[in-house]
C-alpha cells in the first residue's frame, strides 16, 4: 500500500471515528427527550400583514421626492 491510499484510508476512518463521535450525543438526547408538542400561531396572517406594511413602507421610502431635502 502506497503512501497516498494510506492516508485516504486514515483520512476516511478518522472521518467516520468522527461522525460517530458527534452523531452519538445527539442520538442518545433524541432517543431520551420528547419534543414539546407544536403550538399553533394564532392569528397566521398577522406575519402577511407585517411583510406587506415593511414592504410598503421600504417602497415609500424609496419612490419619495429625491429633490426634497431638510434644508427647505
Amino acid at each position: 500500500m502506497d503512501v497516498m491510499n494510506r492516508q485516504k484510508v486514515t483520512l476516511g476512518v478518522l472521518a467516520l471515528v468522527g461522525m460517530l463521535l458527534l452523531w452519538s450525543p445527539a442520538a442518545w438526547a433524541a432517543a431520551r427527550f420528547r419534543r414539546a408538542p407544536q403550538i399553533e400561531a394564532p392569528h397566521p396572517w398577522l406575519p402577511v400583514i407585517y411583510a406587506v406594511t415593511f414592504v410598503l413602507c421600504v417602497c415609500a421610502v424609496a419612490f419619495k421626492n429625491p429633490r426634497r431635502s431638510h434644508l427647505d
